[in-house]
């Protein structure tokens, strides 16, 4: 039994040493002209990124909700941006889909975003390696 805990902690350890960044690229369901990137480290987001913006926005790990009957989970953060919380992100892996689902603090106004696979997607099939924008 001490054997199985060891080597599920070396394998935990080594996959943690070797997490990759990755990137996932989205497009606005409403707006076509919209798109964001969000980079994931040790399958968190860390930031996000709007093309043509200049500069990125951190984001702070909230929580994790599972989706009970169904193989989806999200996970949700926060905005910050310039010291001061300025929305929320609700982001949902279900599948071979990933969403986005934004809420501005200003106004309670809400955005939806759809991974864009052929952006996003190798053809070996992980996730780019590359930022979007």
């Amino acid at each position: 039994m001490k054997s199985i805990f060891v080597s599920l902690f070396v394998l935990l350890f080594v996959q943690q040493a070797f997490a990759e960044k990755y990137f996932i690229c989205y497009d606005a369901d409403k707006n076509p002209k919209l798109h964001l990137s969000v980079c994931f480290e040790n399958n968190k987001a860390v930031y996000v990124k709007y093309q043509g913006q200049d500069e990125s926005i951190p984001l702070t790990f909230v929580k994790t909700n599972i989706q009970k009957g169904v193989a989806a989970y999200s996970d949700v953060y926060s905005e910050k941006y310039r010291g001061k919380v300025t929305g929320t992100y609700v982001m949902t892996h279900s599948g071979n889909y990933d969403y986005v689902k934004y809420t501005r603090k200003k106004d309670g106004k809400v955005f939806n975003f759809t991974i864009n696979h052929t952006e996003t997607i190798s053809e070996e099939g992980n996730y780019r390696t590359t930022p979007c924008y």
